[in-house]
């Protein structure tokens, strides 16, 4: 079935434009994976792609790029970076909806050696994206989840409280 159109719309690429915000963004996202074990940072283009620059930048871990598009000029190459095969990635991104592209990034990963185990977004739009990657075996950990922040707008006034029922009517019929 088709889903219908969301009501609202999360535009983490402009965390690039507010310094102060993003470094908040990776903040959480370093404190998010701080148990788990990785050797390198593999931020989807190309809305991950500053994120993931800033978490390398901050942890000391090497950042690596999966190329999401077919590379007709240069070097022909799955990945951008360097790295050794049998080593483990963690995937960044912004935001998870469906997993879709969190897969293709992982499948470009794993075809040319790489373990990947865990992905660590931003935001959980908390529609399957989840489910679906645990479904493959994938760990997904997320720094905000829609339906609380929704509720936290509500409470400080930011949205309605008609406006967060029909936006928790929208994301509640989806699942």
């Amino acid at each position: 079935p088709k889903t219908p159109l969301s009501p609202f719309y999360i535009d983490l690429r402009k965390l690039q434009s507010h310094l102060n915000t993003k470094t908040l963004a990776v903040l959480a996202l370093i404190e998010l994976t701080k148990k788990i074990k990785y050797d390198y940072i593999a931020g989807i283009p190309l809305a991950a792609v500053a994120l993931a620059s800033s978490m390398a930048d901050k942890t000391g871990k090497p950042q690596i790029t999966p190329r999401m598009d077919k590379k007709t000029h240069g070097e022909i190459r799955a990945i951008d970076g360097d790295y050794e095969r049998g080593k483990t990635a963690l995937i960044v991104d912004d935001l998870v909806t469906g997993a879709d592209s969190k897969l293709e990034a992982i499948e470009v990963l794993e075809n040319n050696g790489l373990v990947v185990k865990d992905v660590a977004v931003v935001f959980d739009r908390e529609q399957g994206g989840a489910d679906q990657l645990a479904e493959r075996g994938y760990a997904l950990h997320a720094a905000l989840k829609i339906k609380s922040t929704l509720r936290f707008y509500a409470d400080v006034g930011k949205i309605t409280l008609g406006q967060l029922k029909r936006l928790l009517s929208y994301l509640f019929t989806l699942c």
